[in-house]
């Protein structure tokens, strides 16, 4: 029941409560939620056309487009999508392409993209509609980044963690329905100061 009240608050950052989406990150990451969505840079090709899946308020998106990456976004919320817009304005970067749509049914063409991107998602990743829809729209070869979870160094803070799912138990299911889906994997622990980031790299085989 616990459980279940927190994924539904989480679920409202994303819609109705989404002005306060960076405050609460902020204040349950030690400030350091943008550097953990950030480790997905390093494993993300620097050429090519990327699809950032639940592009949230925008903050890796926006990174992306100062790094000269062709990013589209995707992202189930309008008020998210409200928020993209103004971030790309405040940093002063031309609009750009992003759709209110479903994982689960991505409205982009086949194999369209070269990677595709998704930090802290929800338990959609794992929806058998969102694992064909990713690789339907993955190029052979591209790669998707998924930045699963951040395990907090803190005891206190890892239990209450535990009630969003993000434990080790999850991290190896997640191993192994992304396996099934087909895709290669690859886990990767970005260790920060205060969590360490679990981080997937999946590729669709060429």
């Amino acid at each position: 029941m616990l459980r279940a009240l927190v994924l539904w608050l989480l679920d409202r950052l994303y819609t109705t409560f989404a002005w306060a989406y960076d405050v609460v990150a902020a204040a349950v990451s030690f400030g350091e939620w943008h550097d953990w969505g950030r480790c997905a840079l390093q494993f993300l090709p620097q050429r090519g056309r990327v699809l950032e899946i639940g592009h949230g308020p925008g903050h890796l998106f926006v990174a992306l487009r100062a790094c000269g990456i062709d990013v589209v976004g995707v992202d189930r919320s309008w008020q998210m999508a409200r928020r993209l817009r103004e971030r790309l304005r405040r940093a002063a970067l031309a609009p750009a392409l992003h759709a209110q749509a479903d994982a689960r049914a991505l409205p982009f063409a086949d194999r369209c993209f070269d990677a595709a991107v998704w930090t802290f998602p929800t338990a959609a990743v794992f929806d058998a509609h969102t694992l064909r829809a990713v690789w339907r729209v993955l190029c052979p070869g591209g790669v998707w980044v998924i930045v699963l979870s951040a395990t907090p160094h803190a005891r206190l803070l890892r239990a209450i963690y535990r009630l969003t799912g993000q434990s080790q138990r999850e991290v190896h299911a997640a191993q192994r329905r992304f396996a099934a889906a087909g895709f290669a994997v690859a886990h990767h622990v970005v260790r920060m100061r205060h969590a360490s980031v679990s981080v997937f790299m999946l590729t669709r085989p060429s």
